[in-house]
């Protein structure tokens, strides 16, 4: 039945669009800026790539130009990685969607709402159940921070993280990028209080958060599949609207 009712929203989708194509193109109305990283582990283990596709979503002036997470040879714990980006132009730089990606993204969107793992229908925004309590294990974790592009401190932003490939993953919003840097060298991370999930494949949630903050994603180097893929998305909640579960 659901795909029944996926090729009909298609099928309507693409009428509107070849009737107005233009304006479809510039229907969804809030800023989207995304990225790609594209990872290589060199003998971590099990894991020898991990995809990172990242949106972040606002409203009006974008926020501060920062530069995050150049292309680089690095190493974590002694064990070596090569990251490149793809579609990285800084937080203060919009991504535009073609329509048809917009078709593509939106009809992608209403399959997990009508199967019951999406909370709405917003393509970039996404928004996911809150995961249980859980726990990460042992074993080595590759990390990557990725900036939430947030506009100011005290800004109510939700967010969704979600792993395929792998068994479970780590997501912990933090206040800054030094996180990283604070896990690499002690194993612990300082987040904001209630916004993490240990020992899930996917979560969402709501913090308030401020201005250089993002999430914190840790990818176990060891089972699954070879290739591990991490979707992120944040979003500013516009006020009066009401947050995500949490």
């Amino acid at each position: 039945m659901i795909r029944y009712l996926l090729v009909a929203a298609g099928l309507g989708i693409l009428l509107v669009n070849a009737l107005l194509g233009h304006e479809l193109y510039e229907t969804y109305g809030r800023d989207v800026s995304r990225y790609t990283a594209y990872v290589h582990l060199d003998g971590w283990g099990d894991r020898q790539n991990v995809i990172i596709e990242a949106f972040r979503v606002w409203d009006g002036a974008g926020p501060p130009g920062h530069a995050y997470n150049p292309n680089r040879l690095g190493s974590q714990g002694g064990l070596g990685y090569v990251e490149l980006l793809h579609g990285h132009g800084g937080c203060s730089q919009a991504w535009r969607p073609e329509p048809y990606r917009i078709i593509t993204d939106t009809l992608l969107a209403w399959g997990g709402l009508l199967s019951g793992g999406r909370l709405g229908a917003d393509p970039y925004a996404v928004e996911l159940p809150p995961a249980g309590p859980g726990s990460l294990g042992e074993g080595r974790h590759f990390a990557h921070f990725v900036p939430a592009c947030l506009p100011g401190n005290g800004t109510l932003v939700g967010y969704s993280v979600s792993v395929s490939g792998a068994g479970h993953m780590g997501a912990y919003f933090v206040d800054s990028e030094a996180r990283l840097a604070e896990y690499l060298g002690t194993g612990s991370v300082a987040h904001y209080p209630g916004c993490y999930s240990e020992g899930s494949a996917a979560h969402g949630g709501s913090c308030t958060a401020g201005e250089g903050s993002g999430l914190l994603v840790l990818v176990p180097a060891d089972g699954g599949s070879p290739t591990a893929r991490v979707h992120v998305s944040m979003f500013v909640i516009p006020s009066g609207q009401s947050s995500p579960a949490s």
